[in-house]
């Protein structure tokens, strides 16, 4: 078996278990350190094998040193090395937070998953919609629990907010933001009547379980990439009456969910527009603007001068909680609510141009590829692309994490790795056409 293709079944098997790896104990499911420990495992895994199949001795290996992408995430990963040496918990930098576990270590999984899953997409097409595949398939369980959740089928607890297989609703509306703009893409590239079916009943549970998140960042997400998407499929006519069926469907299907929950869903979009409402007419005395995004704006402006204080290392990852309280008794939060906030002030500013160049290293190859491909082709690539717009949309008001980082860089990888090809392979059939 070639080193690719061993790794290749590695990553479908990581992509359907990795949600499962839960403690089932207590009130909530906690998760963190299970998925930690099994990335850390997988990635190292994957680079024993590849250094004993390729026989390599070279440092840094070559498989870094071979694209654009791989160099920027090796030269990201120095950065975040070198602000966990200095930082002001080195042992936290490198861990993590006692929840969220988002030190070094993560990075050193998020980056891994990025530059093998571009290899073997580069090596072999066709494994491409396949990961899509499973990846999508595999949230349509954790969705269908979600949704019992919120339903009071569990026989544990109620729940307001459902949380699936993670433990906060935040971290599955970043999940389900993923999964639902995936599963548009395979609706649209499928090629008969039954798969067409199948993924629009799979986007419409995908869809109330991501209302039931509750999360209003990632149905900002979703709603701004449906824009996208429109715009994606306005030339393609053939596409129409596909495209309309799923925007009426999940417009009935939002419909009956507000009616059933008392108008909570259509009152947290309204609160939307009223949160951006006081941050505009924010002033000294307005504490609805501190208040705005769950409190996200007062955390967000309190935060920033850090970044101008530790403009070239940073404080190190995962040093939130300890710069926010400034040796005070430590309150609840461990992170900034925002990913890029969180890498200029705890990794520096040169760790932040470096993330943003590695995006849109991939961002602007894809794109390219687009206007250069087939239909189905460009119908694919950019239906990744708007995924990787969508979390970016969404990690505004989160930032990374352990159980859902590893999917966007496998996303990133995989859009990164198909858009150099002009061919297309078929989800139906799994050759090129």
């Amino acid at each position: 078996m070639s080193l690719h293709e061993t790794y290749y079944r590695l990553l479908i098997l990581f992509a359907v278990v990795y949600p499962f790896l839960i403690f089932p104990f207590g009130t909530v499911y906690y998760t963190t350190v299970n998925k930690l420990v099994f990335l850390i495992v997988f990635v190292s895994v994957g680079w024993i094998i590849y250094m004993k199949k390729c026989n390599h001795s070279q440092v840094p290996p070559k498989i870094l040193l071979e694209s654009t992408g791989g160099k920027l995430a090796f030269l990201f990963f120095g950065l975040v090395f070198l602000s966990t040496i200095f930082s002001m918990d080195v042992a936290s930098s490198f861990i993590g937070s006692p929840r969220e576990y988002n030190g070094l270590l993560s990075w050193y999984g998020f980056l891994s998953m990025f530059i093998f899953t571009y290899h073997i997409i580069k090596s072999n097409q066709k494994y491409a919609v396949r990961i899509i595949t499973a990846i999508v398939w595999s949230a349509t369980i954790i969705s269908v629990y979600s949704i019992l959740q919120q339903l009071n089928l569990h026989e544990r607890m109620p729940f307001q907010k459902s949380w699936g297989l993670f433990d906060n609703p935040n971290h599955l509306g970043t999940y389900l933001v993923i999964m639902v703009l995936l599963a548009f893409t395979l609706l649209l590239m499928a090629g008969n009547k039954a798969s067409i079916t199948v993924y629009l009943g799979i986007i419409l549970v995908l869809f109330l379980a991501l209302f039931y998140s509750g999360s209003r960042g990632a149905w900002l997400s979703v709603a701004i990439c449906m824009v996208l998407y429109t715009i994606v499929v306005w030339p393609k006519k053939y596409l129409w009456k596909r495209w309309g069926v799923i925007l009426a469907s999940m417009l009935i299907a939002f419909s009956i969910v507000n009616v059933v929950e008392g108008g909570v869903i259509s009152n947290r979009i309204e609160s939307i527009t009223l949160d951006i409402k006081s941050i505009i007419t924010e002033d000294v005395t307005n504490q609805e603007a501190e208040d705005a995004g769950s409190g996200r704006w007062g955390i967000w402006k309190k935060t920033l001068p850090f970044v101008k204080e530790n403009i070239l290392v940073g404080t190190g990852p995962s040093t939130f909680s300890q710069l926010y309280y400034s040796g005070e008794e430590a309150g609840g939060l461990d992170n900034s609510h925002n990913d890029y906030l969180e890498i200029a002030f705890s990794m520096g500013i040169p760790a932040l141009i470096v993330y943003m160049m590695l995006l849109f290293t991939v961002i602007k190859k894809g794109y390219r590829a687009a206007g250069k491909s087939d239909d189905s082709g460009q119908i694919f690539i950019y239906g990744l692309l708007i995924t990787v717009i969508g979390y970016l949309i969404k990690t505004n008001f989160n930032i990374s994490t352990i159980a859902v980082g590893p999917y966007f860089w496998v996303v990133l990888a995989v859009l990164y790795g198909y858009a150099g090809r002009e061919s297309f392979v078929s989800p139906e059939s799994g050759k090129n056409v």
